[in-house]
């Protein structure tokens, strides 16, 4: 998942970390199959996240500028971060992963200040049928004016919004994973 991010997780949990040596010794792919499950509960769980716009521990994200001016919700303009989380069993079953390739979520699920320093750019608008020059910006090809402005070095500051991560609930789901899987490979049911 280089470039976005993604999460280790180490269960402490004795119940998990039990069920998952008892795992171990049943032959197949019913390891593969529990740890699959719990990557694919991580990713739903994840993604259920950009819905509540809450962080794993249940606090509220801080509304993005355009959430507040056009409506919606934060961090879900196009979807594509949300649809880009997904997940991975390790090699060798040694665990699970989930997280997302897109280069923008790491700065989204930590924070992050970015700092552009001051430069000369050329801005795009359009002239009225009445002359008057209209205040919004435009791209090249819809622009009847271009000027150069100077914009000064400021600072952009991304505020984090944790998605990654396990929520209490999550803890106890993963175990009932781990447990139910056990308990089919003990009688023999289908992983």
């Amino acid at each position: 998942m280089s470039g976005g991010a993604g999460l280790i997780v180490k269960l402490e949990d004795q119940d998990v970390r039990a069920a998952f040596a008892r795992m171990k010794q049943f032959p197949g792919t019913r390891m593969t199959h529990m740890l699959d499950a719990i990557g694919a509960y991580g990713e739903n769980s994840t993604r259920l996240r950009y819905r509540t716009q809450t962080s794993p521990d249940g606090m509220p994200w801080k509304p993005s500028q355009r959430a507040l001016k056009q409506g919606g919700q934060t961090l879900v303009k196009t979807g594509r971060m949300r649809a880009s989380v997904t997940h991975n069993v390790l090699q060798g079953n040694s665990g699970v992963e989930w997280g997302s390739n897109v280069v923008y979520y790491a700065p989204n699920q930590f924070g992050a200040t970015i700092h552009r320093e001051a430069r000369e750019q050329s801005i795009f608008q359009r002239m009225g049928r009445d002359g008057t020059v209209a205040t919004r910006f435009v791209k090249r090809k819809h622009a009847t004016i271009e000027r150069r402005v100077h914009v000064g070095a400021h600072d952009i500051v991304i505020p984090a919004r944790p998605s990654l991560g396990l929520s209490q609930q999550d803890r106890v789901e993963i175990v009932t994973i781990a447990e139910r899987a056990e308990a089919a490979a003990v009688t023999g049911g289908a992983p």
